[in-house]
């Protein structure tokens, strides 16, 4: 009887370390067919063509809020533009903004369509990428109106401080941005372009999204410095707001602003410089 249970022990134990050993064998598997695959992605945008292999994923989409639903039926044009599908898409990457970010109220309470409003167009930024997370946000400050900050001893409408890990609104200024649709001047995409630029520079080399973001935006920069008669046009036109020509970060900010807002314009007046931008965003959607 005591060598049965011994021979027992002994086949348990073996067929154990089987099972460990053919799990340890599909772990390192699935972890180099991963690793392989974002090497070979990687390889692809940077030498062959700015495009990933795919956006979306069609599995786990996390679900919004009916109340939630209904904001971005009615108060979010882009959303509404896009197919049954990509609006699933679409709530799923809010869903998970809005469970990743803090909101901060300054001085009002913050609302479920402040807090969807800023998470949509968050999204709506990236929906064209695949690496959408913002990891560079972690909390976003909302006020009533333009605010008085101790950094520089002025008022500010909205800023992005990636020392921080924080966004900051004014709420009337932020409704402005969408009360007037093309007038190129939408202070939630200006600042969450900021935003995401510091946080793709931070995964250079790790995520194709921001090879993309960041490749397209060189040749831009590129662009721009080549042909300085188009940036003077740029200037001389009154399409692009002066501001934009602070610096380059400044440029783009701007830029996007103008993208979003009269596409149509914006491909007619600078078709090249359009171009760039919707490869920067993979912005392939209705209206673009």
């Amino acid at each position: 009887m005591l060598q049965i249970l011994l021979e027992e022990e002994e086949n348990i134990e073996r067929i154990g370390k089987q099972v460990f050993f053919m799990l340890y064998i599909l772990g390192m598997a699935t972890f180099l067919s991963v690793r392989f695959f974002r090497f070979l992605e990687m390889a692809y945008v940077e030498y062959i063509d700015k495009k990933l292999f795919y956006t979306h994923l069609n599995v786990g989409l996390k679900k919004l809020q009916p109340h939630q639903q209904v904001i971005l039926k009615r108060k979010f044009r882009f959303y509404q533009y896009l197919t049954p599908k990509q609006q699933s898409f679409f709530e799923h990457r809010v869903a998970r903004f809005l469970r990743e970010k803090e909101f901060v109220g300054k001085g009002l309470e913050v609302t479920d369509e402040m807090q969807v409003l800023v998470a949509a167009t968050a999204v709506k930024m990236m929906f064209g990428l695949r690496d959408y997370r913002l990891q560079i946000i972690q909390t976003i400050f909302i006020y009533p109106e333009a605010y008085y900050s101790r950094l520089n001893d002025a008022y500010h409408k909205g800023e992005f401080n990636p020392q921080k890990n924080l966004l900051v609104f004014s709420w009337e200024d932020f409704k402005d941005g969408y009360q007037i649709d093309d007038d190129n001047i939408n202070l939630a995409i200006h600042e969450i372009v900021h935003a995401i630029h510091f946080n793709f520079l931070s995964r250079r080399g790790k995520s194709a999204s921001a090879g993309i973001f960041l490749n397209s935006h060189a040749e831009l920069v590129s662009y721009l410095n080549n042909h300085p008669k188009v940036l003077e046009e740029m200037q001389s036109s009154g399409y692009f707001r002066a501001y934009g020509f602070t610096n380059d970060f400044e440029l783009l900010a701007v830029i996007m602003e103008n993208f979003i807002e009269t596409p149509e314009m914006f491909k007619r007046e600078f078709p090249h410089i359009y171009g760039l931008v919707k490869q920067m965003l993979n912005f392939h959607f209705k209206g673009y």
